[in-house]
Formats: C-alpha cells, structure tokens, sequence
C-alpha cells in the first residue's frame, strides 16, 4: 500500500501532475483533507472531487489505482496506508482503455517514490506541525508551501433542505489558493432533541469560528415547529443572530437569486457571494 503523505511531497507531487493530471488531493481516513495540489477551471470541479471523496457510492480505494469516469472529469482512486484516499484528477473526459492506462500512469509515478524514505511519517508530521504554528499565528501553508490565509468558518445552513450544498463545500478546501477549515454541527445532525444542549454545541463552534457563512436557502424565512423554544423563527436565524453576538464576520450565499433574505442579515454588514470559491473566498478576505 502506498505511503500517505504524497500532496506534501514534492517529487511526487510533479510525478503525478507530469503523468497527466491536472490536480491531486488527499484525504485521510476519516474523509478529511490533508493536502491538494494542482489546479482545476472552477470551485464546482473541486466540489466535485470531494463529493466523490466522501460519497459512499464510490469503489473501495485499494492499492492499485482505480479509474473513475464521469462526465467532462476523470479520477483515478488510490488507497494510502491507514485508511486514506489519494484522489488524481484530470479534468476531461477519459474512458475505455485509456481510463485504464491513465489510472496506471498513476500506479507507475507514486511507485517507489515513498519506498526509498526512511520515515515519511516524520516528514508528514513536520510538515503539519508547521500548519498549526502558522494558523495559530492567523496563517497557513498552501500546497506549494506559500503561507496563505486560514480561516476557520461555521456554516449556517438548513440542515433539511440544503445539506447537499454544505458537503460541497467540503471540497472548497481542496482548492490550493486558500486554506478554509469548515466546521458546523447542524440542529438536524446533533443528537438531542434538548434546545439548550443543540445550543450549547452550536455556541461551541460559532466561538472557535472566524467567520459565520449563511447559505440561504429556499426556506431560510420559513418557521421552524420549534421556534418558541428556540427563540426565533428558525435555527438558521438563530445561528445568524449568535454569530452577531459573538462579533463574527459575516459571509451570506443565496443559493438561488429567488430565496428570501433572512431577517437577522439585514443591516448586519454581511459580505455577499456566489456559490463559487473564488467568490468566497474574497467575501472572507473583505469580511
């Protein structure tokens, strides 16, 4: 099985994207990102990528590299020792054998690359000590090295009707030109049916938030059959309202140019987006 690892290694990483790929990202065995590197046309093609990072519907990662067909985008999958997932993109459309003699190229530019190292573990584990130095300092480490940005966002969102555009998100963070750490733990997703203690979490993680981005949905308006023991219409004004409390900078994205503002984003000062990373991106830079 391949070492993990391979997004912070140079000589691997200039392998892979010379075999015919336009970009890699890693993911470790719980489905977090740990590294990308290269370059793709947009954030959705990114999104992408960490749809089928996490979708349980993809192949099992195995030592070998598994090809991927899908339209307009090709991926070649690789199992990582402990668990995680190499994922090689090449953003055009590849089937037949050339999907097979792709997917090898792969196979043949990691080969031996983390064979001749005799602790890649320790090189890994630099390389993230470095990224916790740099983002407690208010920075991080882009996959060419370049000290970027860090931002850790709380995403607000209605847990029932617009789940799939938060997963997306995930993806977001595979993007090399900024480094997002996204974290939310949505009212439909804590286990607990207690008011206080859903808001107890959610405290929680809008404090250790920079930002707070809102992404409203059709309903964002609409009120919640709890609302008089939450307090307000609906736990996505809630968390729009706590973040304000707490003095978060605030990122709004409507995903549908039709969808009602919540009331709490009025006058709040919030940087508008598209549904975009690059779009994103700068709201959180002008926030």
């Amino acid at each position: 099985m391949t070492s993990s690892g391979i997004s912070t290694d140079r000589v691997a990483v200039t392998r892979i994207l010379n075999a015919g790929f336009d970009a890699l990202a890693e993911y470790d065995a719980f489905g977090r990102l740990v590294g990308s590197a290269g370059g793709l046309s947009s954030g959705f093609a990114w999104a992408r990528v960490g749809w089928l990072a996490s979708s349980a519907q993809r192949p099992t990662p195995t030592e070998k590299a598994t090809p991927i067909s899908l339209q307009g985008i090709f991926v070649a999958l690789l199992g990582l020792e402990g668990g995680g997932t190499l994922l090689a993109v090449a953003e055009r459309q590849v089937v037949g054998q050339a999907a097979d003699e792709l997917a090898s190229s792969l196979d043949r530019a990691v080969a031996g690359v983390f064979g001749a190292k005799l602790a890649p573990w320790a090189i890994l584990a630099g390389a993230v000590g470095i990224g916790i130095y740099l983002a407690s300092k208010g920075g991080g480490i882009s996959a060419g090295g370049r000290a970027v940005a860090t931002y850790k966002v709380f995403i607000s969102f209605d847990f029932d009707n617009d789940r799939d555009y938060r997963y997306l998100l995930s993806a977001f963070a595979a993007n090399p030109k900024i480094d997002i750490e996204f974290q939310d733990s949505t009212p439909g997703a804590i286990d607990t049916y207690d008011v206080g203690r859903v808001k107890g979490v959610l405290t929680t993680k809008i404090r250790a938030a920079t930002h707070t981005l809102v992404l409203v949905g059709k309903y964002a308006n609409t009120t919640h059959r709890d609302s008089l023991k939450i307090g307000t219409r609906n736990w996505l004004w809630w968390e729009i309202e706590k973040s304000k409390e707490e003095g978060k900078k605030l990122v709004a994205v409507r995903l549908a140019p039709e969808n009602p503002i919540p009331d709490p984003l009025l006058g709040a000062g919030a940087q508008w987006a598209s549904y975009e990373v690059e779009s994103i991106a700068k709201a959180l830079r002008e926030a």
